[in-house]
């Protein structure tokens, strides 16, 4: 999964793989971050602006960027489920995933 906010764009996917950019993925190309995790796999990106984004996906995770992806917190989640979309709608970032789960966080 990729999302993009002007030059900055995140990446995800299986084992934890994270990457960002901050030239859309052009000139230096995309960083690895270390959140390398064999049983965690990352499924869904949004960026809400070229800082700040989030990332999730198994073992309900839910992960936070403030500086354009470089560093990730982990959000705490009020439900465990494993996470397959996340979407901003005005102020809130909603996740959805297993067995119906739904959650929204006010994020602006």
């Amino acid at each position: 999964m990729v999302a993009f906010a002007g030059h900055s764009g995140i990446m995800v996917g299986n084992s934890g793989m994270c990457a960002y950019t901050d030239d859309k993925g052009k000139n230096k190309g995309w960083h690895l971050v270390d959140l390398a995790d064999d049983e965690r796999h990352f499924t869904c990106a949004v960026m809400i602006d070229e800082n700040t984004g989030y990332i999730g996906g198994t073992k309900a995770s839910i992960f936070k960027t403030t500086d354009g992806g470089r560093n990730w917190n982990q959000e705490l989640m009020a439900k465990s489920f494993d996470v397959f979309a996340l979407c901003i709608i005005g102020d809130w970032l909603w996740a959805v995933g297993a067995d119906g789960g739904i959650i929204r966080k006010k994020v602006r």
